[in-house]
């Protein structure tokens, strides 16, 4: 059971052609009154809801209403803005006693967190070298720490891939195995000498 809200409007305009109803208010009484009739009905129909509507509120009475609104809001003044003050510019009152015990304890702080980022360093790097990451400039702050330390051990255990693959395909033995040869000498002395 509804109208389309364009037949209500196009009704109420062409019935009451003297109100001066604002857009949205007429919105708003169509959305309304466009639930009242059937879907198949007519004018006539579709009249007698509007006129049972302007008995009930008389949308004359709804425009002027609107009317005065609209002139209260166009009247309305904005409130004049504020004089901002001027910002009066800061003067540095520290003593340069206070300048210098200030920029010393900062120093002393960044001496700690250096500090103890070289320690956390040698902690998480136990197996690799200082010599190997000696050079490298390290992370400013302690959160940076983990992805440093993860980059140096990658880099590491890939330099130390490299020289055993390099030492493998020359012919060299292995660091850290044992020569078969030079043991099987030393067994074989060993035990001439237990015969004797």
């Amino acid at each position: 059971m509804a109208v389309a809200p364009e037949r209500i409007k196009e009704r109420l305009r062409s019935n009451f052609s003297g109100v001066n109803l604002s857009k949205q208010r007429l919105d708003e009484l169509a959305a309304r009154l466009s639930q009242k009739p059937a879907d198949d009905a007519d004018d006539a129909a579709i009249d007698q809801v509007l006129s049972n509507a302007n008995d009930f509120m008389p949308f004359a009475d709804i425009a002027r209403e609107d009317d005065r609104v609209r002139t209260l809001l166009a009247n309305q003044k904005a409130p004049e803005p504020q004089p901002q003050p001027t910002p009066q510019p800061k003067t540095d009152d520290t003593p340069e006693w206070a300048k210098a015990l200030m920029q010393e304890v900062n120093s002393l702080k960044a001496e700690k967190t250096k500090s103890t980022i070289q320690q956390q360093l040698k902690e998480k790097l136990k197996d690799v070298p200082e010599t190997f990451y000696s050079r490298i400039a390290l992370p400013e702050s302690a959160d940076e720490l983990d992805t440093f330390a993860e980059s140096i051990k990658t880099d590491y255990t890939a330099l130390k891939q490299e020289l055993i693959n390099a030492n493998a395909g020359a012919g060299n033995i292995p660091l850290g195995t044992v020569n078969s040869s030079a043991i099987d000498a030393d067994i074989a002395q060993w035990a001439e000498q237990s015969k004797s």
